[in-house]
């Protein structure tokens, strides 16, 4: 639902990782060297490459679908934990998720917000919403909060650029962010 981050990148690792693999026993099997020292070596190379990639598309795919949802879930326990529980929520009406990307952070919050508190509230999540490599839209947010059973209406998604937020200050009782700065460009905006 919320995807995996740099979808390419897998896509490459998962065809790179059995290529080298298969490089690597072939030349086990069908040695194209006419020393066998030479073949061991450029074998043993192939298949540690092939391992290199397969554990970094393991690690990819595990922190995509496994511990950003436990990261976000943990945040959002550290701010009830800071104001002492579960009852801060009932003190919060605007939440502001800079970066909202698919929206994790911000449904997980909008979910916190309706398990503990019956008024109205308000979460935006913000984000370019650009081409990059997760191939976003301002769409899917809406989307992944409608599959999370967050009623419409309760999260509002706007683009915007995290370094240039379009409202005024103290508007949000409660602002949110979860890896966004390493996609913010190198300089003085960082």
């Amino acid at each position: 639902m919320y995807g995996i981050d740099a979808p390419r990148v897998v896509t490459a690792l998962a065809v790179v990782a059995p290529a080298l693999a298969a490089a690597g026993l072939f030349l086990y099997f069908r040695p194209v060297f006419a020393s066998s020292i030479y073949n061991m070596v450029a074998c043993g190379a192939f298949l540690l490459a092939a391992v290199g990639c397969g554990y970094s598309l393991f690690n990819m795919l595990y922190s995509s679908l496994i511990q950003k949802p436990q990261v976000a879930e943990h945040m959002l326990d550290l701010i009830e934990g800071i104001h002492g529980g579960p009852h801060y929520w009932n003190t919060v009406n605007k939440v502001l998720d800079v970066g909202c990307g698919r929206g994790l952070m911000m449904n997980a919050a909008a979910k916190r917000l309706l398990k503990n508190r019956k008024s109205e509230f308000t979460v935006c999540g913000v984000d370019i919403f650009t081409a990059d490599l997760s191939g976003n839209t301002m769409r899917r947010p809406l989307d992944n909060a409608k599959a999370e059973g967050i009623p419409e209406g309760l999260v509002e998604v706007k683009k915007c650029d995290a370094r240039k937020i379009d409202y005024e200050d103290s508007y949000f009782d409660l602002v949110v962010s979860s890896l966004v700065i390493h996609n913010v460009a190198e300089g003085k905006d960082k």
